[in-house]
């Protein structure tokens, strides 16, 4: 299958020289490309290196040997659409990239984010000077900077926050913590670190593509990775801008016994019922926020 990939030499130029970004990005986006630049992210991250799959006009036939079509099943109810495929894929490239050339932590954005602050720079290496004593290496994490304030709110007033060794103060005033659950996540993928550990064990236990990109809470279920929050967003995205990816007309073999689809349905209302069950005895506290 001949996906559409593009490489730019010399990643990250006129950046911090230890700090290795990637952009996913369309070839023929160069409109969303120019926004991020009218809003000041640095043209270093526009020109990163980036692979990106373009799955969306693909016929179902070319992407069957790239997904897990039974465990999609069992996890969704559903096969992904091609364009969920294509940016799984994106993302597995980069995870691909990081582990090939042993890059300890990198900095994954999409095309469509937009910053929230004017020093958002700033605030990112502060949090990737802090990420890098983690042990990137071997300890397998992502970091979310791009969830937005109501949706951090809502997270932290469901969840338990260890207010003494799971919160720690950036240089720059934003502050970093873990959950102490892993029943709830963010679904998103525009702005995240990730760790070179991460990226390998994404790679070994997903053999294929299975998982839609952003189902982090998923995989910090299954032991595949932690996730870390900061508690302000850097940068959210720009709803101006038409989303690439179709959540619509997803294919389902035929020969799926209808039993198996009834079946996916009542396990993943259980799961939904057991979750907003183990939600409601959690003690609730106020979300930390910066300076």
């Amino acid at each position: 299958m001949n996906l559409r990939i593009r490489l730019l030499s010399n990643p990250f130029r006129n950046c911090h020289k230890q700090m290795q970004a990637y952009l996913v990005s369309l070839p023929e986006s160069d409109s969303r490309r120019k926004n991020m630049a009218n809003h000041g992210i640095p043209s270093s991250w526009i020109d990163s290196f980036h692979l990106t799959a373009d799955c969306r006009n693909l016929d179902v036939d070319e992407l069957k040997q790239f997904i897990d079509k039974r465990a999609m099943i069992k996890r969704y109810g559903r096969t992904l659409t091609p364009g969920e495929i294509g940016c799984a894929l994106s993302h597995r490239n980069i995870y691909h990239d990081l582990v090939i050339r042993d890059i300890p932590l990198a900095l994954v954005i999409e095309d469509d984010v937009i910053p929230l602050f004017d020093n958002h720079f700033e605030h990112v290496m502060s949090a990737y000077t802090y990420l890098l004593k983690l042990n990137p290496c071997i300890s397998p994490y992502i970091c979310h900077i791009g969830v937005n304030h109501d949706e951090l709110v809502t997270l932290a007033k469901r969840q338990i926050i260890d207010t003494t060794s799971r919160v720690s103060r950036l240089d720059s005033g934003i502050r970093l913590f873990r959950l102490n659950t892993i029943l709830s996540s963010v679904w998103c993928t525009h702005a995240y670190f990730i760790s070179l550990q991460a990226a390998k064990q994404i790679l070994s236990n997903e053999p294929l593509v299975s998982f839609v990109a952003d189902d982090w809470q998923e995989r910090s279920r299954l032991g595949t990775l932690s996730e870390i929050y900061l508690t302000n967003g850097l940068y959210i995205q720009d709803s101006r801008l038409k989303g690439l990816i179709s959540h619509q007309h997803a294919w389902v073999s035929d020969k799926q016994n209808p039993l198996k689809r009834i079946y996916s349905k009542l396990r993943m209302l259980i799961i939904r019922i057991i979750k907003r069950i183990h939600i409601l005895t959690l003690s609730r506290i106020p979300i930390y926020r910066g300076s």
